[in-house]
């Protein structure tokens, strides 16, 4: 394990630290962040989790759904599942509704974009798993409208049997 100051202005710190790797059969190597700013401190650290005042935070895996390295947010109080771009969706200037009200007629807004950007089913699949154990109440995407009641499921859903990424590539 190592440690090194990337930013000090006195106040405010961010530190890269190393966890494992440096023998040969050792652990994976491991990057890991510590923001200190005055008397408070966040480590962030890949599926792990912060917190906001009294509440928790998680970080959730989101890997290969429209980058490699993507993360969403799960706010543990409010049962909200900030999911950046999975659940995006592009509606036509004015007409993007806050929630989705009918998940059949929301597809369409949503289903082209997921199936280029997604890079496969599989991994669609381990997200919904990880996400489910969750038992969100809402997923916010960055783009486009909210999924609540019954519509957390059926997006679920959809997105765990969508073909996508490289189970199209011959299509596209």
């Amino acid at each position: 394990m190592g440690a090194k100051v990337l930013y000090d202005d006195g106040a405010h710190k961010f530190l890269w630290i190393r966890w494992g790797g440096d023998e040969e059969g050792e652990l994976v190597q491991t990057n890991q962040f510590l923001i200190i700013d005055g008397d408070e401190a966040m480590l962030l650290d890949p599926g792990g989790e912060t917190k906001v005042g009294r509440s928790k935070v998680r970080f959730i895996p989101a890997h290969f759904l429209h980058s490699t390295g993507n993360f969403n947010l799960f706010d543990e109080t409010s049962r909200i599942l900030f999911s950046g771009d999975i659940g995006a969706s592009v509606y036509p200037p004015g007409q993007m509704p806050l929630e989705v009200k009918d998940f059949d007629e929301h597809v369409k807004h949503m289903e082209g974009f997921h199936r280029r950007y997604k890079a496969s089913k599989k991994a669609c699949r381990l997200w919904v798993k990880r996400v489910m154990e969750l038992k969100p109440k809402m997923i916010v995407p960055q783009h486009g409208s909210i999924f609540t009641g019954e519509n957390v499921d059926k997006f679920l859903s959809w997105l765990e049997n969508l073909d996508c990424g490289v189970d199209i590539l011959e299509k596209l």
